[in-house]
């Protein structure tokens, strides 16, 4: 489903300056947000979606973005008060953005990614392609998202095995190549190990930044 996005100036420099720091695009940051927040905020008043766009903002604040099916599904229990899709959603949007500002990580300017290579089970390869096709979510991004935002476990972390490794590329800012490797080095894993386990963690439970 094609959805246009459109934000307050403030709101909108809010969503760049997130994408900035995790060296992802803007597109990416919104999806990210549509599949974590789903849930939090699924009873918002009609009053707090209706936005006071003026058109100077709209024109230059908008982003038209295909999101998945599936995710779109997953709204049908809000209260959409017959908004059109585009109206709900930049409602929803800005609504997450302001609730949120502070908890996000951000940066002026963009984080370039490099590329790196890891091998992967393929059991997991297949669970980041379904998880992409439902979400439009790519690997790259969860990973930059659970290294950034995702607490370290007390205790004893879940036990990990390989079964079918093969090499799998991703694209990741120096800042979470680091954190990666330092979380590696605390969970006394390998970073794959820790990327295999950080992909389960982020679908059984939405990781959110500030904690579970």
């Amino acid at each position: 489903m094609k959805i246009t996005f459109s934000f307050t100036d403030a709101h909108y420099q809010e969503l760049v300056e997130r994408a900035h720091f995790m060296g992802v695009s803007r597109t990416a940051v919104i999806l990210l947000h549509l599949y974590l927040y789903e849930g939090i905020f699924s009873d918002l008043s009609l009053e707090e979606l209706q936005l006071d766009l003026n058109p100077c903002e709209v024109a230059r604040n908008s982003i038209q973005v295909l999101v998945p099916d599936p995710l779109v599904s997953k709204y049908q229990h809000h209260k959409t008060y017959f908004l059109s899709g585009s109206a709900y959603f930049t409602g929803f949007l800005n609504v997450v953005i302001e609730k949120t500002t502070g908890l996000w990580h951000t940066r002026p300017t963009l984080q370039e990614r490099t590329p790196t290579t890891l091998s992967l089970d393929q059991r997991i390869i297949d669970q980041v392609e379904d998880f992409s096709k439902e979400t439009g979510l790519q690997f790259s991004v969860i990973a930059a998202y659970y290294v950034t935002y995702a607490p370290l476990p007390l205790g004893t972390p879940r036990s990990y095995e390989a079964t079918d490794k093969v090499q799998f590329g991703l694209r990741l800012t120096d800042r979470a190549h680091y954190q990666l490797k330092e979380r590696a080095i605390r969970k006394k894993m390998k970073p794959n190990q820790v990327l295999s386990l950080g992909f389960q963690d982020f679908m059984d439970k939405k990781i959110l930044p500030g904690g579970y």
